[in-house]
């Protein structure tokens, strides 16, 4: 499988009758967070920053769709979702220490 786009990941999470490979997909795009080291995180948060916080503006959406949606559909959105909040916390984690005060 080639890695997919995160062009064609949005349209995909924002258009697609379809869900069934999305939680794989996302999964393949966002396979290097978190990364060996902090500084190779950060790299990666810089890349995929954009990407996460627009997919967790989509996510919302298409779950407030779930009467019209299959439960594998939505089982598909949520487990993406956490996916994309796990990411965040790891490069949280790498760009402001894990004990960070907030």
């Amino acid at each position: 499988m080639t890695d997919p786009t995160a062009t064609s990941l949005l349209t995909l999470l924002e258009s697609s009758p379809d869900l069934t490979s999305l939680h794989t997909l996302f999964k393949s795009h966002l396979k290097q967070i978190p990364s060996k080291t902090d500084i190779e995180t950060r790299t990666l948060a810089k890349q995929h920053l954009s990407f996460l916080s627009k997919s967790l503006s989509l996510l919302p959406k298409r779950l407030n769709q779930t009467p019209k949606l299959t439960p594998n559909h939505a089982d598909s959105l949520f487990e993406t979702y956490k996916l994309c909040l796990a990411c965040l916390e790891a490069i949280n984690s790498a760009a402001f220490g894990a004990g960070s005060a907030r």
